[in-house]
């Protein structure tokens, strides 16, 4: 199939993605692509959450890492910090902008992956599994019906015009 890169096609399907379980992905503007994968949870702003057992293991997507390119700098909460659903969680830095952070759901950090910040690469390289940045113990697990699924996140991209 011949795409035009003009716009995001979360429709289209990448032989690995699919090889490797990872679910959806899509082409974006600059001709890359981004994998969305169908057994997590989105937020607008490109945090990804899976949920098991009350615990959010949560991370931010390969499509916004794509689009912030070079990470340089990484924040993220202490355990035992308590967050809520939309407000700050951290930040990452690229060399081209620094972005927050929100929560996707509300809770109590567990655990922070604390090799990553000296280990950006990881979080390039697979921001789905190795790449993960906190575990929350959920505070309120009905919050997870608020986020959007693969498809509606991969909607939410074209919409924007990516």
């Amino acid at each position: 199939h011949s795409v035009p890169p003009s716009r995001f096609f979360w429709r289209y399907q990448n032989p690995r993605a699919i090889m490797n379980g990872l679910g959806y992905c899509g082409l974006t503007k600059e001709g890359g692509y981004a994998i969305i994968p169908e057994n997590l949870h989105y937020t607008p702003t490109h945090e990804w959450a899976r949920v098991e057992d009350g615990i959010a293991t949560i991370g931010i997507t390969d499509f916004a890492i794509k689009l912030l390119t070079d990470l340089v700098f990484l924040d993220l909460p202490s355990p035992g910090t308590r967050v809520e659903k939309g407000k700050p969680l951290g930040e990452v830095e690229s060399v081209k902008a620094v972005s927050e952070l929100s929560a996707p759901v509300s809770g109590e950090v567990l655990e922070v992956h604390a090799d990553l910040a000296e280990n950006l690469e990881t979080l390039s390289r697979d921001p789905y599994n190795e790449g993960w940045l906190v575990k929350l113990k959920m505070s309120n697990p009905g919050e997870v019906s608020g986020l959007l699924n693969a498809v509606a996140y991969g909607e939410q991209l074209e919409k924007e015009g990516h």
